[in-house]
């Protein structure tokens, strides 16, 4: 799919006018740079994409997804006008700073009781459906309110208030983590749903903005070539998140394998419930 779209851009399938020297005037007065800058971020992905593949210890990884950060980081914010490449950058960070924890998350949820005699043993069908389902529901409300009663605010404004409501979701996922859901009667399922479901609402009304502010960023006449690169630093930045957020798994110790005796892995698991 992926080769199929570059052959569509690489023809001119969709016979667009080509326009040169409205987004990078301060290096040259040509969209070559933002070329060459998404060239080189594109092929630093792909050499961390083949060595998680084919070999390499995580903190090879590690170190590789952290020279890559910077790099793609230090070549954007240079290709940009100073105004745009603040934007990236606290996008970027924000994504990057996403830790991922779902491989340890799906063993926490999804263990048999010879695993993890106190896991909340959710089946792999409701983790997978009931949840995305869920999920997709809650995402389009998410939409409705942003665009009902949200469209309006200041940037400024949503984007930390954004922060702040998905930080507090997140950490929500402490009590499940702790088992505290158990200790007052909620039900894993009920108390795994409507988590979800909250979550997925402030996660569409965070992320509206971010899109918006970003295609608001683009200059006229080159605004595919930079939106492709700011949502493609976004998407770059969480994939880096989720090597970072390998990395702190392994450090904490946990490294479920659905086994038996992963009960053990899960005891520093909340410590990341927050990420």
């Amino acid at each position: 799919a992926a080769a199929f779209t570059l052959l569509i851009t690489f023809l001119n399938l969709p016979e667009e006018t080509s326009r040169r020297g409205r987004c990078c005037k301060k290096l040259g007065g040509s969209e070559m740079p933002l070329a060459i800058v998404g060239l080189v971020i594109g092929l630093g992905a792909l050499s961390l994409a083949l060595l998680s593949v084919f070999g390499g210890n995580l903190y090879t990884k590690v170190i590789c997804a952290g020279i890559l950060a910077v790099v793609a980081l230090s070549l954007v914010s240079a290709a940009l006008t100073p105004i745009v490449a603040k934007v990236n950058a606290f996008f970027f960070i924000q994504s990057i700073c996403s830790f991922s924890i779902s491989g340890a998350s799906f063993y926490f949820f999804t263990d048999g009781p010879e695993a993890y005699p106190d896991g909340p043993h959710l089946s792999k069908v409701f983790y997978s459906s009931a949840i995305g389902f869920v999920s997709t529901v809650f995402s389009l409300l998410g939409m409705v309110i942003y665009n009902r009663w949200m469209q309006h605010w200041r940037y400024p404004f949503i984007l930390m208030m954004g922060s702040l409501l998905s930080c507090a979701c997140n950490l929500v996922s402490c009590i499940v983590f702790t088992r505290t859901n158990v200790r007052f009667g909620i039900s894993d399922k009920f108390f795994v749903l409507a988590s979800d479901a909250v979550q997925m609402v402030v996660m569409e009304i965070a992320w509206l903005p971010n899109m918006l502010l970003m295609s608001q960023l683009c200059p006229k006449g080159c605004e595919a070539t930079m939106f492709a690169l700011l949502a493609g630093m976004g998407n770059l930045g969480a994939n880096l998140g989720n090597y970072f957020g390998a990395f702190l798994l392994q450090l904490l110790g946990v490294q479920p394998t659905g086994a038996a005796g992963d009960e053990e892995q899960f005891q520093n698991l909340w410590l990341l419930g927050g990420g």
